[in-house]
């Protein structure tokens, strides 16, 4: 065999990737990238989700003691509603640290879910993501016997999701009532009634208030 034959049979021997390997080997990657990609946003939405009901617990539990001698939800000149209750409440650490998005001295502190100042939708939460006020299942004010904690901007599967998890211990938390977008339903919540109510698609925000009594007994 001569010299040039062998460099010839050396050099093809030892040839790159062509440009249809490659690509095949990059479109592998970008599946496998992205079936790993929604599988860590399916974990991250699971732990949010957890969090917040956590801290639900915790400002069930914070607002009922914090008003168990005041004896009505309101801030201290008086108001009831969900902004001046909230930021009050806030500023007294009555809920928690974590929810706070500011803490400008002049400016109404507002609070947010894990999920940040941002709807489902996209759109600004301007008045934050967690409110509380002295309201009935109605909306009406009744801040001697209820107080309301409202979630703002949640997903159709976190509004499934939470409404079925928050629903289910109705007795030890004194749960009133569940409002998903306006419509009251009374505990014992069916498995449906949360699928009827989330508003579809995913990208609409969803409200939905949990209403509960003040006192954890009927006196």
């Amino acid at each position: 065999m001569s010299l040039r034959s062998g460099i010839r049979c050396r050099t093809s021997s030892s040839r790159g990737f062509s440009l249809l390997e490659l690509a095949l080997v990059l479109g592998i990657m970008g599946l496998v990238l992205g079936t790993l990609w929604g599988a860590v946003a399916m974990v991250q939405e699971r732990v949010k989700r957890h969090q917040l009901q956590e801290q639900m617990m915790f400002m069930i539990n914070n607002v009922r003691n914090y008003y168990a001698a005041k004896d009505r939800i309101e801030d201290d000149v008086g108001n009831l509603t969900y902004p001046e209750v909230t930021d009050y409440l806030l500023r007294r650490n009555v809920l928690l640290p974590e929810q706070i998005r500011n803490r400008a001295a002049a400016a109404p502190w507002l609070a947010d879910t894990p999920w940040g100042a941002s709807a489902a939708d996209g759109s600004l939460l301007a008045n934050g993501g967690i409110q509380v006020g002295g309201y009935d299942r109605n909306g009406v004010a009744d801040p001697e016997n209820f107080f309301t904690i409202r979630l703002s901007g949640l997903s159709y599967a976190n509004c499934l999701e939470l409404v079925a998890a928050l629903s289910a211990n109705t007795t030890q938390d004194r749960l009133d009532a569940v409002v998903v977008n306006g419509t009251v339903h009374i505990p014992p919540v069916p498995v449906n009634f949360a699928a009827t109510s989330c508003v579809v698609p995913a990208g609409v925000a969803n409200r939905v208030d949990w209403v509960y009594f003040l006192r954890r007994s009927v006196r």
